[in-house]
């Protein structure tokens, strides 16, 4: 099945409206296998793996607290936690969800969310043939962090 690549442009539109205060998205290096703290896994309507999207220690906390508006004291207090609260989970749960809308159009076949889970928790399912596009997201207020989308090939 064929699905889109997301790119700044289309990221752009979606992403700020989701925070109060607004975000930028630009083009970044890939994230490291280090650097993968998240991973959404959506699916297609078969259940099969259709695509991924990885976020960074900076995007997971950012956006699981502006979602909510919560303090960002609070917010990078958690950080140095490493483990995100239930609410920013389920923050960053919607906002994984929301992207998956990044790599449809109504050219596309239909893909979903299937799991949110720490990116150690997943097999190497992103090896090989695999294309990526990786950004920078600044979360106003909140800092910068980092998204990483692959359709495995």
């Amino acid at each position: 099945m064929e699905y889109l690549m997301p790119d700044a442009d289309r990221l752009s539109e979606i992403v700020p409206m989701l925070f109060s205060e607004g975000c930028d998205v630009v083009g970044a290096a890939d994230l490291s296998a280090e650097e993968k703290l998240y991973v959404a896994v959506y699916l297609d309507d078969d259940d099969d793996l259709a695509a991924l999207c990885y976020c960074d220690t900076g995007f997971a906390f950012g956006a699981g607290g502006a979602l909510s508006m919560l303090p960002v004291d609070l917010v990078n207090e958690e950080k140095q936690s490493g483990e995100l609260t239930e609410i920013m989970y389920g923050n960053l749960y919607e906002v994984m969800n929301i992207l998956s809308s990044q790599f449809m159009d109504e050219t596309t076949s239909h893909l979903r969310l299937g799991e949110l889970k720490k990116a150690d928790d997943l097999d190497d399912v992103a090896n090989g043939n695999v294309n990526t596009a990786t950004f920078d997201v600044h979360i106003k207020g909140y800092g910068h962090g980092k998204l990483g989308f692959c359709i495995p090939g």
